[in-house]
């Protein structure tokens, strides 16, 4: 995907050419990218969603940054593992 072009900037004039009016891609990754490695482009390039496509350009989806921190959160959560001490004080050795 090279750009996007929205409907407010096509104006009157049916000879205007796509790449007048065209913005810049928006940002895409592929469908094998790991999870960290989105999250760090969604920071670095300061957006709220990431198209997802195939090696050969076929969008797949639409990734949004608030879907992915909670993922990540819900992930961490369930994968931390309390301490002894955390489950109980008591029964220490």
């Amino acid at each position: 995907m090279l750009g996007r072009i929205r409907i407010d900037q096509l104006g009157d004039d049916s000879e205007t050419l796509a790449e007048d009016v065209m913005e810049s891609g928006p940002t895409t990754t592929r469908a094998d990218t790991t999870l960290e490695s989105m999250l760090e482009r969604f920071h670095t390039r300061n957006v709220d969603s990431i198209l997802v496509a195939t090696s050969d350009g076929r969008l797949v989806g639409t990734l949004y940054r608030s879907d992915l921190e909670d993922i990540l959160m819900a992930s961490e959560i369930e994968t931390e593992q309390p301490t002894d001490e955390e489950i109980c004080c008591c029964c220490k050795d």
